[in-house]
């Protein structure tokens, strides 16, 4: 079995390499969620140690404990900035790693037994807390890979614990059992626990990374599809939107009616007001039409001074009296608060769904020739197509 070791320990220093770069490039193309990058260091000082596994005298036991335990220990603040922890957990840590060193420096002129015995329970205090916090992630989040992260740790844990009973026991002890290969097969099994780890981490870091990528992505598309000014959709957001709501109202036999506004002689407020006036005077009148739509309907800014609302189960009539409230709203503003010199007016248009309409750009086409003729009919009134 002693002889099979160092082939097991290549396999496994191998193995870790190759899952802690997994890990660091990760970390690297995701940087912006919380906990890789430390899963990455507490994963590369692993491989460190692992690397000088068979370090003697008094500095590979003065290296390798301690590399092996700030290994953990970063791990474990990779489980804190990924659970959104801050402050206090953090300080404990360092303040762990930190004592850790210090202890095992100060141990180094006492006999092996004890340093055996220290080193063994700090290695199995910091499984513990790594498994503990992994334990918390994954009940909190539902996340597989992170119980079986935290079952690991806990069988490391208990590994570590058994090391110390077997340093107390003496060295009778101890020899018998590495007589019996059962430390060799220890050994080999704790290596096994934490390859299967790092894997869970792995996991856990392409898991939390896709999820960040989707948010992403989500976040993109809804920015994609409003106004920066006003908040409402965009004309890409509105008519993406407006298809399926007329496919909707089409299947159900129900009304659909579209409302289009146009702020009149917005290019003279623009140059007598100032374009910052004239941004105030569209925000304040996307507002007043916010309160008059309900959930479902569509609320947009389809050009620099045209809004439009699609309003769902609506007739034609409804629109009409929605326009109405909403033009004696605007004459309620506080004009000199927007920094209006007059008053502002608008030209409505409306149009309602009919049975013979293909697409609801037969709708919008009807709107817009009913907003074109409140225009030449002197402005700041209704019209209905």
């Amino acid at each position: 079995m002693a002889a099979e070791l160092p082939v097991i320990a290549i396999g496994f220093a191998g193995a870790t390499a190759a899952l802690a770069v997994a890990l660091l490039v990760l970390g690297l193309l995701f940087r912006g969620v919380a906990g890789l990058l430390w899963w990455a260091a507490g994963a590369g000082l692993l491989v460190v140690v692992v690397a000088g596994w068979r370090w003697g005298g008094d500095l590979g036991a003065f290296l390798r404990n301690p590399l092996f335990v700030a290994s953990l220990l970063l791990q474990a603040q990779g489980f804190v900035r990924f659970a959104g922890g801050r402050g206090r957990r953090q300080i404990l840590l360092l303040a762990g790693l930190i004592g850790v060193i210090v202890v095992n420096q100060l141990v180094l002129p006492v006999g092996s037994d004890v340093r055996s015995v220290i080193a063994n329970a700090a290695m199995g205090a910091a499984a513990a807390l790594t498994a503990g916090l992994a334990w918390g992630i994954g009940i909190d989040r539902g996340l597989i890979a992170a119980r079986l992260a935290a079952a690991l740790g806990g069988v490391a844990a208990c590994a570590f614990a058994l090391r110390v009973v077997v340093a107390l026991a003496g060295a009778p002890l101890a020899q018998a059992l590495y007589d019996l290969s059962i430390i060799w097969a220890f050994i080999i099994g704790l290596q096994c626990i934490y390859v299967l780890w790092l894997v869970c981490l792995v996991a856990l870091s392409a898991g939390a990374a896709a999820e960040a990528a989707n948010r992403a992505l989500a976040l993109e598309r809804t920015e994609g599809s409003l106004d920066r000014l006003t908040g409402a959709l965009n004309w890409r957001g509105f008519y993406e939107s407006a298809d399926q709501a007329f496919s909707d109202a089409a299947e159900r036999d129900q009304p659909l009616s579209m409302i289009l506004l146009d702020i009149d002689h917005f290019h003279a407020v623009v140059i007598a007001d100032g374009r910052d006036t004239a941004d105030r005077l569209l925000v304040a009148l996307m507002k007043l039409a916010a309160r008059e739509v309900r959930d479902g309907d569509l609320i947009a800014r389809l050009g620099v001074d045209e809004l439009a609302v699609l309003l769902g189960a609506t007739n034609e009539v409804v629109a009409v009296a929605m326009a109405e409230r909403l033009v004696q709203g605007l004459r309620e503003l506080d004009w000199p608060a927007l920094g209006l010199a007059h008053p502002a007016t608008v030209s409505i248009g409306i149009a309602e769904r009919r049975m013979e309409d293909p697409t609801f750009h037969a709708i919008e086409r009807r709107a817009r020739h009913a907003l074109i003729a409140a225009k030449q009919s002197g402005r700041d009134s209704i019209e209905t197509a």
